[in-house]
């Protein structure tokens, strides 16, 4: 049934879809701060974290700035920096 209906594709397309469109820009990044994704707001907010040549300086700023509210341009935005884990074992952070 899994199989035949995709249930697993539908679901995980579902979540791309629904953080890619969310209006808060959002980042996952790895042990090594390496970009794991990176939503459309975020890349909008932050065009550095779509260029591999600035995205890594920007990760390190924006983890920096963890529970800071910064200006960029005209807006203020509030960062946040959540570790995330799998089975217990730190994989790498969320940044809001």
């Amino acid at each position: 049934m899994i199989i035949k209906f995709r249930i697993f594709d539908s679901a995980q397309t579902a979540k791309e879809v629904i953080i890619d469109n969310i209006l808060e820009g959002f980042c996952v990044v790895d042990l090594n701060k390496k970009i794991l994704f990176v939503n459309g707001m975020a890349g909008r907010i932050f065009p550095e974290l779509n260029e591999k040549e600035t995205s890594e300086k920007m990760i390190a700023q924006l983890i920096s700035k963890n529970k800071e509210t910064i200006m960029v341009g005209k807006q203020r935005i509030a960062i946040r920096v959540s570790p995330f884990y799998d089975r217990h074992v730190l994989k790498g952070y969320t940044i809001w």
